[in-house]
């Protein structure tokens, strides 16, 4: 599992964990925002990840979670964002295309 530093000055050691944090919570919006277009609302991070692979992504769990088992360095980071960066851009297509079959 991850270790934490535990010192200030220890984050230094990780300068790619902030990036990769950000990549999660991308994650995180971008699953909230397809079960929204199910109606379906979800309050915690956990609810999103759950629900969202019951609904849409069997095996999601697993993609994301993989910030838990990956130490920040700068190749897990550029393969973890990536994989983020793809994922927002699939969940922005899937959106507009909910939108528009609502409207027609």
């Amino acid at each position: 599992s991850l270790r934490l530093p535990r010192r200030s000055e220890d984050f230094a050691a990780y300068p790619f964990a902030d990036a990769v944090y950000k990549a999660y919570n991308a994650f995180i919006h971008a699953a909230k925002s397809l079960l929204l277009t199910k109606g379906i609302h979800v309050n915690t991070q956990h609810g999103v990840i759950t629900d969202f692979e019951k609904e849409f992504a069997p095996g999601f769990r697993e993609r994301i979670l993989k910030i838990n088992s990956n130490i920040p360095s700068e190749e897990f980071a550029a393969i973890y964002i990536r994989d983020a960066k793809d994922f927002y851009e699939h969940a922005i297509i899937l959106r507009t295309e909910f939108s528009q079959a609502i409207l027609n």
